[in-house]
Order: C-alpha cells, then structure tokens, then sequence
C-alpha cells in the first residue's frame, strides 16, 4: 500500500513476484498482519471554575498510525450532570484552541449551576469514529454571600458578572451611579424564583454591559427592588 500504514484490521497472504535479469518470474510467497492504530485521548483537569462556568481540558496523547494530526478531524469536551454518563449522549462542546507544544485542548463551559456535580470526558472525531478519553468530575462552587462583583476593576463597553444571594421573586434593577449620585446605566429584569442572581454566562441579551463611553473612577453598583437593596463600590478601568 503506498500510504504506509494499513487500511483495515486484516492478515495479508499472497505471493510477490520477482523479476528482473532476464530471470523467470518468482513467486515468492508472503504473509503478514496489519492493524490500524486510532489517535488516543487525555481527559485533563478542569481549570478556572466558577458558579457558572468553567474551563475543561483534554490532551491529544496519540496521533495513530498517520504520525500526524491529518486524521483529527475535531476535539472537545463532552459533559453531563450524571455520572458515568453513555459515551454520546452528553453535552458536546468543541475545542476551538490545542497548544502544539502538548496537544492540549480547552473548552469553555457556560449556564452551569451552582454547587453542582458535573462529568465530563475529551473526544476527539476522526472521519471513522469518535474516541473518548476517561471521565472527570468538577463541582461548581455555590453563590457568595451578598453581592459579589467578579473581574475587578471594571472596563468600559464589556459585560459585568455579578451575584447577590437569598433574595425573592420580584423586579429588580441594576444601577451604576457616580461619586455624585448621577445614575450612569441601569437595567431591569424580573427574577421567577426565590433564591440567588447571577448573571454569569448567560445571553448577550440578558448582560449587564457597561457603556462604552464610561469614564474611568469609582462607581456605587446597586441591585434593587421595590422590598429590597444593596450596593457596593467598584472601580472602573
């Protein structure tokens, strides 16, 4: 075969001709073995985690028989809330980034729930199979007390991620106001269920996104009802 490595799992028996010099042709009788070598797959462990989102990694440990990553046809993490979960039937999430120097791949995992269980597992797909590496476990941690601004200091025209425990069902507002009471930006939504905000994760449209213009200093960011209020102060970058 030209390409160097064998096309399917089989045993080869057949003759080879010889020929040359003038010489009758001879047969010359050969037998052998070939078996395809699949890439192979490390689940790594999680990085980065927080109550809603977390960062999973895999390794590419094995090319297979091609020597190189031609075969790879794409890599990911796959993952669920139970455990020793069916290959397949998770929550697939590709890998856009692998570093070449290790093979090491990242995903990011976003809407997770709080003090959660998770199980994931790295694949990696070939144009025959997908390949599976064994399966990990992280745990989102719960929601800080009170309000809790995470990524300090702020950037203008980026979205802030935010959380404030035991609070009720109702309408409730996010304000920044400057050192001098000006309101700067605000924006309302209704929570459908007692118990936590956080706004980590989730839709463009749902985020509290700081106005591009925004000048640097510090603010009083408040989240608000009519039954309800707390504040905390930030910088703005």
């Amino acid at each position: 075969m030209n390409s160097g490595y064998p096309g399917v799992n089989q045993s080869y028996n057949g003759n080879i001709p010889v020929v040359g010099g003038g010489a009758n042709t001879v047969n010359v009788s050969a037998t052998g073995s070939g078996a395809i070598t699949p890439p192979t797959v490390l689940t790594a462990d999680s990085i980065a985690i927080n109550s809603n989102t977390a960062i999973l990694r895999g390794k590419i440990t094995g090319v297979g028989c091609d020597g190189n990553f031609s075969s790879i046809l794409t890599y990911g993490i796959e993952y669920s809330g139970l455990q020793n979960f069916p290959v397949g039937s998770g929550i697939k999430v590709r890998s856009i980034l692998r570093y070449a120097s290790d093979s090491t791949f990242y995903s990011t995992i976003n809407n997770l729930v709080q003090n959660t269980a998770y199980y994931y597992r790295s694949y990696i797909t070939t144009a025959d199979t997908i390949i599976y590496g064994q399966q990990k476990l992280y745990i989102t941690p719960a929601i800080q007390a009170g309000l809790v601004i995470y990524g300090t200091p702020l950037h203008a025209g980026e979205p802030v991620h935010f959380s404030v425990s035991n609070v009720k069902t109702d309408q409730y507002g996010v304000r920044m106001f400057d050192m001098t009471g000006r309101l700067v930006c605000e924006k309302n939504f209704y929570l459908n269920a007692d118990g936590f905000i956080d706004n980590g994760g989730i839709s463009t449209r749902d985020q509290f996104i700081l106005p591009g213009h925004i000048a640097a200093g510090v603010y009083s960011f408040q989240v608000s009802s009519p039954n309800f209020k707390i504040q905390k102060l930030v910088v703005v970058q």
